[in-house]
């Protein structure tokens, strides 16, 4: 699982796509404006999320991950929300492609395909493709059109098995909803410490 923070969201509205950029002061503002005090979160455990989690198999992935930071915990929640085509006696996060290229969100494909050196316009087609589930661009297969542009075999592979990926914005989403319930049952217990 990832260490490091994301770098951007990529937002979609009938105008086109723009990146947000995301740093640790935006984290904290995003918190505060959903009213999570950042300290408060910061001692939020894996083991938390999983008690209040109703999805089994986001629960599952958070008791084997055990993610430990706010990023990884996002990673968790987009890859419970996410679809890929593989092996399904070896877990995603335990299959070579996936330790290669983690494809945890669609942004991690747009940042992949960058790096790659694909033109961005370009990487913002296949990501959205890939996001929405899609299985061609412009009437040819991903495939066909990732071949066009030199992709690397290896990170062509990688893309074509994720079938549907969230978000990075949904998998936030998802982790600040059960941080709140979590920092209210706190609190409940706090208040009333015989519930």
């Amino acid at each position: 699982m990832r260490n490091r923070g994301y770098k951007f969201i990529i937002n979609r509205n009938e105008c086109g796509y723009w990146m947000l950029c995301i740093n640790p002061t935006w984290i904290n503002d995003m918190l505060r404006s959903n009213g999570i005090d950042p300290k408060l979160f910061r001692s939020i455990s894996w083991q938390e999320i999983a008690s209040v989690t109703k999805d089994r198999y986001a629960k599952e992935l958070f008791v084997k991950l055990q993610p430990a930071n706010f990023w990884q915990m996002c990673d968790v929640y987009a890859l419970s929300m996410s679809e890929y085509t593989y092996d399904f006696e070896t877990p995603i996060y335990n299959q070579s492609w996936f330790s290669t290229y983690p494809i945890f969100t669609a942004e991690d494909v747009y940042e992949l395909l960058r790096d790659d050196g694909m033109e961005q316009e370009e990487a913002l087609r296949v990501t959205e493709a890939v996001r929405k589930g899609k299985t061609s661009i412009q009437g040819i297969s991903i495939l066909e059109y990732l071949e066009l542009y030199d992709v690397d075999d290896r990170l062509i592979d990688a893309i074509c098995q994720c079938e549907f990926l969230a978000d990075r914005q949904e998998a936030i989403a998802g982790l600040v909803d059960t941080a709140k319930k979590i920092l209210d049952i706190k609190e409940q217990m706090r208040n009333n410490p015989f519930c």
